[in-house]
């Protein structure tokens, strides 16, 4: 992303602010898709880097530093060139399903009796939110009536 006098974009990558020059392109499909950016980081720097499954957060900073990223996701792929290094993320839903996603059937037994808001509020607890926050659980509510299991 070009920097003018109205916009600084940063990139930040697992807390730490990537200084290279670097291009978004963000993709927001709606209709509960989930939304993907790809972004090419200019030079050979990080193609060393560990970066699979690291948090992404991309800010435009349109006029002053914003508080809250135009895009927040996990990265799922990784293609570093002598050029550049290309990296796809996605949104936090992409923990909820997918390949990468642990497998719900393990721990079938455990969830007997939840109801459908239950049995989510606490398998994201437990699996997706381990080591930290990744899904925010703050606007969960039960389904009227109730659906159980």
């Amino acid at each position: 992303m070009s920097q003018n006098i109205y916009c600084n974009p940063s990139l930040i990558i697992d807390n730490t602010e990537i200084e290279q020059e670097f291009t978004v392109n963000i993709d927001i499909k709606g209709s509960n898709t989930i939304n993907e950016a790809s972004i090419d980081i200019k030079g050979d720097l990080f193609n060393e880097a560990k970066l699979f499954g690291r948090e992404v957060q991309i800010f435009l900073n349109m006029g002053s530093r914003d508080s809250v990223p135009i895009f927040r996701g996990y990265i799922k792929d990784i293609k570093p060139s002598e050029k550049s290094l290309k990296i796809k993320a996605q949104d936090p839903r992409c923990l909820l399903g997918g390949k990468n996603t642990p497998d719900v059937r393990q721990s079938a037994g455990i969830y007997d009796g939840y109801t459908l808001a239950q049995f989510t509020y606490d398998w994201i607890n437990e699996v997706v939110n381990k080591d930290g926050i990744k899904i925010g659980l703050d606007m969960l509510n039960e389904t009227t009536p109730a659906q159980p299991l």
